[in-house]
C-alpha cells in the first residue's frame, strides 16, 4: 500500500513589529504561536515568502506549490522543472533551482508560468536582493540581473560555499575556507 507523505507547514507569529533597529523588531522568548497548518503532498525542498503567497517546492515532481496566505490553503501547483529544490521570491518572480537541468527557472509570481531558464553549471542555494538573484554555483557565487536574466558577475570563494543570505547592505555567504 502506497502512503503519501503529508507534511504540515506551520505558520508562526513572532512579535514581528518594526523595532528601533529597523530589522523587524525582536521576539520575546515564548512569544511564538502556531497560526495555521498547511498540508502538502510531500516534503518540500525549499520554502519562500512572496508578495501574496508562500511558495514551496516538490523536488521529486519538479513542482512549485503556491500557498495562499489569506486562507492557509494550497492555491495551486505548477510543474516548472525536472527537479525543484531551492526557491526564493523577488522582483515579481519566484526563482527555482533545477539541479537536474543545471538551471534556475524564473516563474511569474502571478501566473505560475516559467518565463526564463538561466543555465548554471551546478546551482544550489539561491536568494534575491539588490535587484538580483544570487546563486551558489560550485565554489562561488553568481549574480544574475533580474531585469535581463543575464549573469553579471561571478565571485570565486576560497573554498566550498554552503549557503547565502541577503542582509541590509551585503550578500552573506557561509562557506568553508581553505
Amino acid at each position: 500500500m502506497h502512503r503519501a507523505l503529508l507534511l504540515a507547514v506551520l505558520v508562526l507569529a513572532a512579535g514581528c513589529g518594526a523595532g528601533d533597529d529597523g530589522g523587524g523588531g525582536s521576539a520575546e522568548a515564548g512569544s511564538f504561536a502556531v497560526l495555521d497548518r498547511v498540508v502538502l503532498p510531500t516534503r518540500p525542498g525549499g520554502i519562500a515568502g512572496g508578495t501574496d503567497a508562500v511558495w514551496a517546492t516538490n523536488p521529486e515532481a519538479g513542482e512549485l506549490v503556491k500557498i495562499d496566505t489569506a486562507t492557509g490553503t494550497v492555491a495551486d501547483t505548477y510543474k516548472v522543472a525536472q527537479a525543484a529544490t531551492g526557491v526564493t521570491a523577488g522582483g515579481g518572480s519566484v526563482w527555482v533551482v533545477d539541479p537536474l537541468a543545471s538551471e534556475i527557472v524564473r516563474v511569474d509570481e502571478r501566473t505560475g508560468e516559467p518565463v526564463a531558464h538561466i543555465p548554471l553549471a551546478n546551482p544550489a542555494e539561491i536568494a534575491f536582493g539588490f535587484g538580483s538573484l544570487w546563486a551558489v554555483e560550485g565554489v562561488g557565487v553568481t549574480r544574475i540581473d533580474a531585469a535581463t536574466n543575464r549573469i553579471v558577475a561571478r565571485v570565486q570563494m576560497p573554498g566550498s560555499v554552503g549557503s547565502l543570505g541577503i542582509g541590509r547592505d551585503a550578500v552573506w555567504v557561509v562557506g568553508r575556507g581553505r
